[in-house]
This record gives structure tokens, sequence and C-alpha cells, in this order.
């Protein structure tokens, strides 16, 4: 039972199976999220759950659309909501670059998805931004050209961004492990528009 919960706040807590090491490897974590106004939880989504993260194996910077976030630090379960950056403004057919830089650490990748379908699901090939098949470096960065699809919903969705892991991801690594220990995921809200829509 939650109690005390305000009026015009916005909540989200996630579920991480655990066993008695800890978190259970290779298992998928649950988000959700509550609006006290609306007394309604909006779509779940999986955690990717990683073994190691800390300060150098980061996705350091996000920059896509007016969104241009810095964060540091990546703390077990090395995931990250940022539900109070303001939403990134996309617009249906619009072309965009997805700026993301790492941490310090020698191997550098990542890849994003967008819920365009607003399903609770990042789809392996509708949904998949890119990714980056060459290291980026230490403290390098890597942009992603993508264009948001006329099929889009519009309104409030999911960008998901997993980075500074030490292999290669795929577009089927949105969720669950990726090729590696290492790394952090971090998910943003953009807000879908169709310019000549009435």
């Amino acid at each position: 039972m939650l109690y005390n919960l305000q009026q015009g706040t916005h909540y989200y807590w996630f579920i991480n199976p655990r066993n008695s090491a800890g978190i259970a490897a290779g298992c998928n974590s649950l988000v959700y999220t509550f609006d006290v106004d609306t007394n309604t939880t909006t779509a779940n989504y999986c955690i990717p759950v990683y073994t190691n993260g800390g300060g150098t194996d980061i996705v350091a910077r996000v920059r896509v659309a007016n969104i241009d976030y810095t964060s540091a630090g990546n703390v077990l379960p090395y995931y990250n909501y940022f539900s109070g950056v303001a939403a990134g403004n996309l617009y249906a057919t619009s072309n965009y670059n997805l700026i993301i830089n790492f941490g310090s650490d020698g191997p550098q990748f990542c890849a994003a998805w967008i819920d365009y379908n607003q399903d609770g699901q990042f789809n392996t090939t509708t949904e998949f931004l890119g990714n980056n098949a060459a290291n980026a470096g230490a403290n390098g960065n890597y942009t992603i050209n993508f264009t948001v699809p006329a099929s889009a919903l519009s309104g409030i969705t999911r960008l998901r961004i997993r980075g500074g892991d030490d292999a290669a991801l795929t577009s089927a690594m949105a969720c669950g492990v990726s090729a590696s220990t290492y790394g952090q995921t971090e998910d943003y809200n953009v807000d879908i528009h169709f310019a000549n829509r009435i």
C-alpha cells in the first residue's frame, strides 16, 4: 500500500528479480510509472541489468532535438529514467541526430530505440535507431541519424539508450543482457508531433 502520494506528482518504481546471490543475472527488470493526477499506470518498460557500471562505462551526455543532458555516475542496476528532463520534441518524417558521449573507459559502444507505437516494447526493426559497430573510444562520442516514421503515434513515448558497453550491441538488445557486463541504460521522454495534422 502506498501512502502520502502528492497530487500532481509523477512517480516511478522498478522491480528487480533477485535470488540468494543478489540481483538475478540475465533476468529482465520492469519499470512502472504512476501519475497521481490521472490515477493510471502507463506502459511498463523492461530494465536491462548490467553486472558492472561505475563512473567510466557510462552514457555521459545525450543530445537530440531539445534534449541536452549530462549525467554523472552509474549505480546498480545501472539504469536511469530521466523523467524530469523535458521531453524532446520530434516531428514525424523529420530527420534527427542523436549524439551520445561516453565515459573514460577504453571500449565504448551504444545503441538506441524509440517506442514509436507506445506499446511498452522496443521493436528490433521498426523502432531501432542504430548502433556503433566500431569502438568510439575513451571519452568518445557517436552520432545516430534517424527519421521519425509517419506511422509513429503522437504524444509522449520513450527513448532508450544503452551505452558504455565493452562490445557492440544489436537491435535485439533493448532489454535483457547485452554483449557486455559493463554499461548503462538511460531512458528519456520524447514527444512525437505531426506538423501538418489538424
